[in-house]
């Protein structure tokens, strides 16, 4: 007997980094380097909860798994 399963998933998507708000932005200092980073997870929940940020999408993904 096979069975399989389905797993739905949400991906944050930043389609341009340039348009990201400050508010979502993590600057490190590394000597001689700023490294910006943005949290996916911060930019996720924040859409998720009703803000729109130009230039982030969520896209929901689908897999199944065999066994």
């Amino acid at each position: 007997t096979h069975a399989f399963t389905f797993r739905s998933s949400t991906s944050t998507i930043i389609d341009d980094e340039s348009k990201i708000p400050a508010k979502y932005q993590q600057v490190e200092i590394i000597p001689e380097q700023k490294v910006i980073k943005y949290p996916k997870a911060l930019l996720k929940k924040a859409i998720e909860s009703g803000e729109t940020i130009e230039w982030v999408h969520l896209e929901t993904n689908l897999s199944v798994k065999f066994m």
